[in-house]
């Protein structure tokens, strides 16, 4: 019987107090409490406490939120260097955070001595609180035959421009960004705050759609949501992306000054509507959007009340963290610097301000084929098959992490090493998982096996089980409800089998802990959400793209440790139903979006769903002709 990772071999193999977990396990809660108000950290963003209930086992802990190259390419040099500093600095884990960022767990003795070294590495840290958060993006031509615009090096265009906002943060709430190479959205960029979207048009050539407003959560507001489309069509000039960071800045402005206290991106556009947005920024609907002019410099806005939601412990700080604010927004870092006399930690570091390059890690054969591929197909599971315009081809191992995302310095160590023996680069999924690419074909069948031999599992591509994506849950969070990382290796164990037999199409699966989804549960074909203390909700259907729709409800259920019988079968239920109705190619959210499910009303569409978004969203015709292309592989 096939078995799925999990995460205790990670732990157990670094300084993670795994007693902790077990402790957690067996009672069934999260054994973190909520962050210290108390405590100022000493980084604008990008650094993290967690304090344990139980602090004989661990006191307390911080974390460090790397911003990683866009695209999740990483070199054999990078995971070497990466896995030295984690278990030099760390505790000897790393985390692939769902939100594309990597963390690195560590002591307070030893946190601003790894950001120093992380900065030798040509890396930075930013990415918490109200700011705005890792801009995400998908492979793009680096190696994808269906890419319509360069989504990294727009997003590592973003990065750059928005450094500042993604490190100090001053937004009216957290504002995730993602950009996506074509409407396949590969990286759900349709279930953003902020997006972008390539698209191709006759007549008008190739762009981007701007879309804005979706979130998974509920936590605020108005509950979850997709995004909606704001800008129908960018157009692109070669390599310059201003006009694509202009309308970000726009965006960002409106936002800042009209959004109500701690006014998600979502709420608000849902709140002021469209065409009152697009009014405020200035866009008319007439002009096209490259003669609408140059936005200005956007300057940090501050609550004048409040003051502006730094990192928890800053925000709570007694007038430290408006006082730390103002001075930012008037004078920039050496201001902020000055601020801190007289209250505020002993030590202070300013971020360092480096976003890197995806392209410092892209090998040459790589580059000299950078956006001339041509098809791609798999050969095998667990393998992609790429070929170029020159008739060259890149093979790729793509194989399943433990749920979770964490990694030991000894699996990054591994990695880096299968790069060097096997394959020219490695890279990060959007889903948590990990690819080798560049293997030489004669070599697949020796590489599979040695990654199973490691406890990984290769597979995730076609129409095949995808990574089973967890949230980081009784690990290292104080909000889980329940243990999603376990949760979500049983559902894999039990979807294995359900594969192997064959699947109308690829299959995404996550589980997330909370209702805040973390793990992305309302954007999987197949999602569990904790509700309630030892309790899920199965949520069903999602779809990406251009007319994105987050997962209907298919009922809640007691999710009771370690087998979690009642999840397993009624999972189990659903994915067979789906397997013996669809036709080929049918993912499941439009098959229960047919009404063929027979699952007698259990399954209801997402409220408040908008079935009409203008002739982009519905695929129609565009003025001239043509379509979105896309929309099925995702």
């Amino acid at each position: 019987m096939l078995k799925y990772p999990r995460p205790a071999g990670e732990l157990s193999r670094s300084r993670y107090p795994i007693d902790v977990y077990r402790m957690a396990g067996r009672c069934d809660r999260s054994l973190f409490g909520p962050e210290d108000p108390d405590v100022i950290l000493p980084l604008p963003a990008g650094m993290g406490q967690r304090l344990a209930r139980e602090p004989v086992a661990w006191p307390w802990s911080v974390y460090l939120r790397v911003l990683p190259p866009v695209g999740g390419w990483m070199s054999a040099d990078l995971l070497e260097a990466l896995a030295d500093l984690v278990e030099r600095r760390g505790m000897g884990l790393m985390h692939l955070a769902c939100g594309g960022t990597l963390e690195i767990y560590t002591t307070p003795e030893e946190a601003l001595s790894l950001v120093q070294d992380l900065n030798g590495l040509g890396l930075d840290v930013g990415s918490t609180g109200d700011d705005l958060r890792c801009l995400v993006a998908c492979a793009g031509p680096a190696r994808c035959d269906e890419a319509l615009v360069d989504a990294p090096a727009i997003a590592t265009y973003l990065g750059r421009r928005f450094l500042d906002e993604q490190q100090y943060p001053a937004l009216p709430r957290k504002c995730k960004p993602a950009v996506a190479g074509c409407p396949r959205d590969c990286v759900r960029a349709g279930h953003h705050d902020l997006a972008f979207m390539g698209v191709e048009r006759p007549g008008w050539g190739r762009g981007l759609v701007m879309m804005v407003g979706g979130k998974y959560g509920r936590r605020s507001g108005r509950g979850p949501r997709p995004a909606e489309v704001l800008v129908p069509f960018v157009p692109l000039s070669g390599d310059d992306y201003t006009a694509v960071g202009d309308l970000c800045q726009r965006f960002l402005d409106v936002w800042s000054r009209l959004a109500g206290n701690r006014e998600r991106a979502g709420d608000f556009v849902a709140r002021m509507g469209q065409e009152r947005i697009r009014r405020e920024m200035g866009l008319d609907p007439a002009m096209p959007l490259s003669d609408a002019g140059a936005a200005q410099p956007r300057r940090v806005a501050v609550d004048a009340a409040t003051g502006v939601s730094w990192q928890a412990g800053l925000a709570a700080g007694a007038g430290v963290g408006r006082e730390v604010a103002e001075a930012w927004k008037d004078g920039g870092p050496a201001e902020a610097a000055g601020a801190w006399e007289g209250g505020g930690p002993a030590e202070v570091v300013l971020p360092a301000g480096i976003m890197p390059d995806f392209r410092g890690q892209l090998p040459p054969f790589l580059r000299e084929r950078y956006g001339r591929w041509v098809m791609h197909d798999y050969p095998l599971p667990g393998v992609l098959r790429h070929g170029a315009a020159d008739g060259s081809q890149c093979w790729t191992v793509r194989f399943h992490l433990p749920p979770g995302g964490m990694l030991s310095a000894e699996s990054l160590r591994l990695l880096a090493r299968w790069i060097r023996e096997y394959a020219l680069v490695g890279r990060r999924t959007s889903r948590e998982g990990f690819e080798l690419v560049g293997v030489d074909p004669a070599r697949v069948a020796d590489l599979t096996a040695r990654v199973r031999g490691a406890g990984f599992l290769p597979g995730g591509t076609g129409r095949g089980l995808r990574q089973v994506k967890a949230c980081v849950g009784y690990l290292h969070c104080q909000n889980a409800l329940v243990d999603s990382p376990a949760l979500a290796g049983v559902l894999g164990d039990a979807l294995l089998e359900v594969a192997a037999g064959g699947i109308p199409a690829g299959l995404r699966v996550s589980v997330a802990g909370c209702p805040n989804d973390c793990g992305g549960a309302r954007g999987a074909d197949l999602g569990l959400v904790g509700c309630s203390r030892g309790g899920v909700r199965v949520l069903a259907g999602a779809r990406a793209g251009l007319r994105p729709r987050l997962a209907g409800s298919c009922g809640a259920l007691r999710a009771r440790p370690p087998e979690y019988a009642e999840v397993v079968a009624h999972v189990l239920d659903l994915v067979g139903r789906w397997r013996e109705g669809a036709q080929p190619g049918d993912r499941l959210g439009d098959w229960l979006a047919r009404g063929d499910a027979c699952l007698d009303g259990r399954w209801r569409p997402p409220a408040g769903e908008r079935a009409d978004q203008g002739w982009l969203a519905r695929g129609e015709a565009a003025p001239g002709g043509g379509r979105g292309r896309g929309g099925g592989e995702a």
